[in-house]
């Protein structure tokens, strides 16, 4: 006796762009969370010159199950950021990281279903 499954060949292409489908919206999800997380930060960021400001960076690598996104400030001129995100003993802090990192990792679950929605829709 043999068994005739109807739709399997279907179900198995479905199948096989799935990895496709999923590394297309890593990459999409890596882009919404450093944009989220870097306006979130610009908009944050204690403005005394300035210069805090314009060197926070958004920085993306890798692709699919590898993408990356990172928002900070990496000059070495800028390295009192910390102080403004996490205090001192004398001064108290001012977060402007923290709490828009906090904000986009909240929205990546809506995001991902967002971009499966469009994959299954055809999107």
């Amino acid at each position: 006796m043999s068994v005739r499954v109807i739709g399997a060949r279907a179900a198995r292409r479905a199948l096989a762009r799935l990895t496709t489908d999923m590394h297309d919206t890593m990459d999409v999800v890596a882009e919404k969370w450093a944009d989220t997380m870097y306006e979130g930060a610009i908009a944050d960021v204690p403005i005394d010159s300035g210069d805090l400001g314009s060197a926070l960076e958004k920085r993306r690598s890798g692709s699919g199950a590898t993408a990356d996104a990172k928002v900070g400030v990496w000059e070495k001129d800028e390295y009192y950021g910390q102080f403004q995100e996490f205090g001192t003993s004398a001064f108290p802090a001012q977060p402007f990281m923290y709490p828009n990192a906090k904000k986009a990792n909240k929205q990546i679950r809506g995001w991902v279903r967002e971009e499966f929605e469009k994959k299954v829709e055809g999107g």
